[in-house]
């Protein structure tokens, strides 16, 4: 598991268009360890679970998605995600296709 840069307490609306899935989840993040749990809590956050893995593995920052409308939130909640998400090695394929 990864651990964060930076405390966070949001509610992820996250949408799954592959397998039908998705739900409203509680993502807290403290001193570096997350937890996350269903919720019925109004979201923050409107994400896909694409974006949320490309988050997660660090590739790419919330920003980023929120400029290209994929990610939908308050401009300080999307600054929480940069910075909760923010890593200095971000994951990476170990071998060439």
């Amino acid at each position: 598991a990864r651990t964060y840069s930076a405390d966070l307490s949001v509610v992820l609306d996250v949408s799954d268009d592959v397998l039908g899935g998705g739900g409203t989840f509680a993502l807290d993040v403290r001193d570096g360890r997350a937890t996350c749990a269903s919720t019925a809590a109004p979201a923050d956050v409107t994400i896909s679970l694409s974006v949320l893995g490309s988050l997660y593995l660090g590739a790419h920052r919330a920003s980023a998605f929120a400029t290209a409308h994929r990610l939908h939130a308050h401009p300080a909640v999307v600054a929480a995600l940069d910075a909760a998400f923010a890593t200095d090695v971000p994951a990476e394929l170990g071998y060439a296709f």
